[in-house]
This record gives structure tokens, sequence and C-alpha cells, in this order.
């Protein structure tokens, strides 16, 4: 190996390597082929994760976002480090390294492509250069178990925050959790690691200003998970069993829809202030999603299969782009001011936000419906598949985006039979 464990740490516990001293780490080639590519915003985002990562390693953990709104908010992100080194046992040097190492790699896959990336590296690291392998063994103190670990944060590293968009539901873990066992102390560790790497990764996302509520909802969503664990410690029910029953629920499903408006509608401020008015009952998305989806399924056994097809649609794989889009183009005429827009056209005049939910709705109504046969199951929960949607936002083509969505208002069933023929699905 070109480099010891302790100059690789005594590195990354103070600052980004230098592009030469990339190609003395294992997979040292790769690092530096992603560093060279400006194309893939990895000279920008790179060190920001990894300064993400050591404030995290700190004291101070709470420094991770610079404006919070009150001191008590200070104490959500001490207590959440504490119990993640609970989950560690002795969190020690050799576990700081770990995270440090996985701020450093978790992008490797960009090496080849961006999109779909965390697979891309998974494989190239677990089978494809087994010296090099070894060597990042021996970063990490020859301990196998942090290596295995190592891997799953860069395959899983983005969960949380699909998790986070609405893009994905709560059964989009159990991979993760499962992966080296059922036992319940180890699916914590795995659920942690992947959690507090998500927060640095979100951190470190240029163009993304993380807010405490950011921060607020994937910590809820980490616990929410590992309260499903403790819940099924007992062996009474298994935990894909409870997991997808709960993820099932009618209000989970509300709740994972007016993520993604939310999300979606983010770089849109006139739309999202809309959606975040509050009424009685909480946010204006929430109430109007609930009431769009009774409008679309009126009595309750078409609801209850639409939430469970839509839970086992566990990953909408870069659905966020598309959905965004729709915003944008459902917008209309861009006014005095606004910033550039990312598709050609838009709608001739702005419409209405009841119609933009009912739209997303008849997507989703869509997908869940051509793939049901898919999830179904005559025994057991059923399975859990995902949908490509990258194909829908080509960057070199935003025409195509434009397009789809002008069909999909105009004509609505040709629009989502166009949209349909670049969804294609897989078994997650």
């Amino acid at each position: 190996m070109k480099i010891s464990p302790k100059v690789a740490n005594d590195i990354l516990s103070e600052r980004f390597p230098t592009p030469d001293e990339l190609e003395l780490f294992p997979f040292g080639k790769l690092l530096k082929s992603m560093w060279d590519n400006k194309d893939n915003g990895y000279q920008d985002h790179g060190p920001k994760v990894l300064i993400a990562m050591n404030i995290l390693l700190s004291n101070e953990p709470n420094k991770l976002l610079k404006n919070r709104l009150d001191d008590s908010e200070d104490f959500l992100l001490i207590d959440t480090k504490r119990e993640i080194e609970r989950h560690f046992g002795n969190f020690n040097a050799s576990t700081r390294a770990l995270f440090r190492v996985a701020a450093l790699y978790h992008d490797i896959g960009k090496y080849i492509i961006k999109e779909r990336h965390p697979t891309v590296g998974w494989y190239t690291m677990e089978y494809l250069n087994p010296i090099e392998k070894n060597d990042l063994r021996s970063l990490l103190g020859d301990r196998e178990d942090y290596l295995q670990l190592l891997m799953i944060m860069i395959r899983d590293h983005d969960e949380f925050g699909v998790l986070s968009t609405g893009e994905a539901s709560y059964p989009i873990l159990l991979r993760a959790a499962n992966s080296l066992g059922n036992n319940t102390d180890d699916q914590k560790q795995i659920i942690s690691a992947i959690m507090w790497l998500n927060l640095a990764d979100m951190a470190g996302t240029p163009g993304l200003d993380m807010t405490m509520e950011d921060v607020k909802k994937t910590i809820s969503d980490w616990k929410w998970f590992l309260d499903a664990l403790d819940r099924c410690d007992n062996g009474h029910e298994r935990i894909d069993d409870y997991i997808i029953k709960e993820a099932g629920r009618e209000y989970m499903v509300e709740e994972r829809i007016c993520r993604l408006l939310l999300e979606a509608s983010r770089d849109v401020p006139r739309r999202y202030e809309e959606l975040r008015l509050p009424t009685n009952r909480g946010l204006m998305v929430s109430h109007l999603v609930r009431e769009q989806i009774r409008t679309v399924y009126p009595t309750e056994i078409p609801r209850r299969d639409f939430a469970f097809q839509f839970t086992h649609l566990c990953k909408l794989d870069y659905g966020k782009r598309f959905f965004a889009s729709l915003v944008e183009y459902y917008e209309g005429p861009p006014e005095s001011g606004e910033k550039s827009r990312s598709l050609p056209k838009w709608a001739k005049e702005r419409v209405e936000t009841v119609d933009l939910i009912y739209a997303v709705l008849a997507i989703l109504r869509r997908l869940t419906s051509t793939y049901s046969a898919m999830s179904h199951s005559e025994g057991g929960p059923g399975s859990l598949i995902g949908v490509e949607m990258k194909d829908l936002t080509p960057r070199n083509a935003p025409e195509k985006t434009a397009q789809i969505i002008k069909l999909l208002l105009d004509s609505h069933y040709p629009g989502l039979s166009w949209m349909m023929s670049d969804c294609l699905a897989w078994y997650f």
C-alpha cells in the first residue's frame, strides 16, 4: 500500500487530499480521475462532504448548520451523535477513520457515470480489484467488519436522501439493514452509519441549502427505523413484514407524496410557499394531498390497494428531477427577474396547485398499476421494486421533458403512455 493508515487518517482529519495524495490511496487512480473530471462536480462536492463529516465527528456536530433557529436545536445533532456512538460500542480512532474514509469514497462510482453511481462504486470496489480492496482493509485497521460496512455505506449512501424527498419508502432501507444478517445490533449500526454519511453528503451538496428541517426529517426517519427494529427484536414479527405494513398505511403514503411535492417545488418559491401555508390540520400540502387521494380513490379498498402498491414501489430513481420539471412547467410563463429555467417551454398560464397535485397522483397511479403484478404475492409481504425515471429528463434534451409534460397537461392518457415507455422497473 502506498499510504499508511496513520498518514491517511492524519490527512483526512485535517483536509481533503491533494490530487497527488489521492493517487496514494487505495483505488487512487479512480479518485484522481474523478478529481480531474470537472464535469461531475467532485472538486466542489468531495471536500465539502469531508469537512461536513469532520464536523459531525467533532464535539460540536451542531455546527454542521450555520443558521439555527434557537439554541435548543444544538442538542439534536449532539444527542444523535451520542446514540450513534452507542451503536458502535467503542467509538474510537478506527471508527472515526471509517467515517472519514466513507466520506472520501462514497461517490467513487462517478468515475464512470454520475447516475446510479452508488451501485457502480459498490461493484467496482467489491469485485474488480482484490489488491486495492485489501489495501482498503488495511486503511481501516485490518477490520473486516468495517470493510464490509464501508461497502454497504458506498452502495446505500443516498437512501436516506431519497427517503427524505419522497422518492423512496421506508422499505428501501431493508436491503442495507439485512446485508450482514438479522442481528439487531448489526442492523442498527448499518442504518446509523448510512444516515450519518448521508447528512454529510447533503451538507456538501452544491446548490442544496440544507436546513434544520432537513436534518430533523432525516433523523426522524432514522429513529423510525430503529424503533421498528426494536419492535421486531422479540421475533414475533419479521422486520420486512413490519416495515412494509407500517409504511403502507394511508397516512404514511400521504406523507411521502407531500415530501415529493415539496421537494419538487423547492426551487419554485411561489408554489413552495403555497404548499407550506399553515392550516388547522398542518401544512396546506397535506390537506390538498389528502383531498385529492380521496377524489381519485373515493372508497377505502382502492385507497388501501394504492397505498400497498406505492409502498412496494420503494424507489422512484431520479423521480425528483422529473417532478421538479413538472412543477416548473406548470408554473407558466416566468416572471420578470426570475432565474433561468431548465426547460425551454412551459404552460401558457399558471396551473392551479390542486391540478398539479392531481397530475402527480395520476402519474403515481399509472406507475403503481402498471407494475402491480411485480409486487403482488399470494403469501408474504410481496416484492419491492424500483422504477427508473432518469430517461424522462435527459440532460442534453430538455425539449423531450417539456414535450412529455405538455402532453400530460393537454392530453392526459397519451402523455402517461409516453412517460411509461421510458420508465422501466426492476426488482429491488
